[in-house]
């Protein structure tokens, strides 16, 4: 957390699509200017809550982190759009909405079948 408070900006390189990384949530949380990859930008809004880059587009990823440091009011405005974002009651309830749709397809498809038993007497 201490790492987290003294930083000017928080990153976010992984690429991966599936699940929500939380250490995203906590640097909202934080009203932290983020970078992130594509990948990783789950609940970002590229140029509003964050920035966001490319995936494996190091080029992009390090001018975008560079352009942040020199612009104390960009990381600002992001920072508190992040944290706002975060905070919003109405973004959880899509949140939940998802991943309960989620739970309903995966559970579709896996039901087992019922297969009766004769039971003796």
């Amino acid at each position: 957390r201490r790492l987290l408070d003294g930083a000017d900006v928080a990153v976010s390189p992984r690429t991966e699509r599936c699940g929500f990384p939380m250490k995203l949530l906590n640097y909202m949380a934080a009203g932290k200017a983020i970078v992130a990859a594509a990948g990783s930008a789950k609940g970002l809004r590229d140029g509003v809550t964050g920035r966001i880059v490319p995936d494996g587009d190091a080029q992009a990823f390090g001018g975008a982190i560079v352009e942040l440091l020199r612009d104390a009011d960009a990381r600002r405005r992001l920072g508190t759009a992040a944290r706002a974002a975060v905070e919003d009651p109405a973004a959880w309830e899509q949140v939940l909405d998802r991943i309960e749709s989620i739970y309903r397809r995966v559970l579709g498809r896996n039901r087992p079948r019922l297969v009766p038993v004769a039971v003796a007497e």
